[in-house]
C-alpha cells in the first residue's frame, strides 16, 4: 500500500536495479511488505534405527534364502524357491499395511509398471549381455524348457514383492539418509544382486537394481518398482536363457 511502511523487522526485498535507503528505495517508493520469504524444508536427519532394521530385514531375507530350501528334498526344485520366496515375502510383508484407496491407486501403478518392465526389459538384457562380454563372463546357458507355474508365481509374483519392499522401500531409503542416493542406489543394487547364484544373474540384478532404484528414488512409489520387477521377470521367462537375472 502507498505511503505504508513496514514494521521493524518485516522482511523486505529490492527490484532489481534500484537500492534500498533507510526505509525507501532509492528512487523515494517505500519498502513494501511481501510476506515472509520461502524457506526450504530441513532435510531429514539420518535414522540410524530405520537403518538397522532394514539391515536387519536384508539379513533375514538372506538367511530364509540360504536355509528355507534346505527343508525340502531336492533343494534346488521350483517348490523349494517357491518356499522361501513365500517366508521372504512373509517376513518383508509383516507390519506392512496400506488402506483402500491406497491399494487401488497402487493396482494401477503397479499396472503401469508392469508394462513399463515388460517394454524396458530388451533393452536391460541387452545391456546386461554386452557388459558381461565386456568382463570376459562366458555366455548364458540355453533354458532347458517352459517355466512352470511353481517358477512363474515365485518369480514374477513373490520375488518381486518381498525384494522391492526390502531393498527399494526399506534400504535404498534409509542408506540415501546417511551416505546420499548416489552411493545409496550402488549398495542398495549390489545388496540386492548378491544372493543371486550364477554370474550372469547377479550381473543382471544389480543392473536391474540400478535401474529399480532409480525409479524409486524419482517417483517414490513401491508399486511402480514391483510392476517393473514383475514385468522384467515375466517377459524374462519367455527368453531362451537361463539364469540372466
Amino acid at each position: 500500500m502507498p505511503g505504508r511502511t513496514p514494521a521493524p523487522g518485516t522482511p523486505t526485498f529490492t527490484p532489481r536495479g534500484r537500492e534500498e535507503t533507510g526505509t525507501a528505495l532509492s528512487d523515494g517508493t517505500p519498502l513494501a511488505f511481501c510476506g515472509p520469504m520461502p524457506r526450504a524444508p530441513d532435510p531429514e536427519p539420518p535414522n540410524p534405527k530405520a537403518l538397522a532394521r532394514a539391515l536387519g530385514l536384508v539379513a533375514l531375507t538372506w538367511g530364509i534364502l540360504c536355509g528355507a530350501p534346505l527343508l525340502c528334498a531336492n533343494p534346488g526344485s521350483p517348490g523349494a524357491r517357491l518356499l522361501a520366496f513365500g517366508l521372504c515375502t512373509g517376513a518383508a510383508l509383516w507390519g506392512h499395511r496400506t488402506g483402500p484407496g491406497t491399494r487401488r491407486a497402487a493396482a494401477f501403478t503397479g499396472a503401469t509398471g508392469l508394462a513399463a518392465g515388460w517394454a524396458l526389459l530388451p533393452a536391460l538384457s541387452a545391456g546386461v549381455l554386452w557388459a558381461g562380454h565386456a568382463l570376459g563372463i562366458p555366455g548364458p546357458e540355453p533354458a532347458g524348457g517352459g517355466p512352470g507355474w511353481l517358477f512363474l508365481l515365485a518369480t514374477a509374483v513373490l520375488a518381486p514383492t518381498f525384494e522391492e519392499i526390502v531393498y527399494r522401500e526399506r534400504l535404498l531409503p534409509a542408506l540415501a539418509q546417511v551416505l546420499g542416493p548416489g552411493p545409496a542406489l550402488l549398495l542398495s543394487s549390489a545388496a540386492f544382486a548378491l544372493p543371486h547364484s550364477t554370474p550372469w544373474a547377479t550381473l543382471g540384478s544389480f543392473m536391474a537394481g540400478l535401474v529399480l532404484g532409480s525409479a524409486m528414488l524419482v517417483h517414490g512409489k513401491l508399486a511402480l518398482c514391483i510392476g517393473m520387477h514383475a514385468g522384467f521377470n515375466l517377459r524374462l521367462a519367455g527368453l531362451p536363457l537361463e539364469d540372466l537375472y
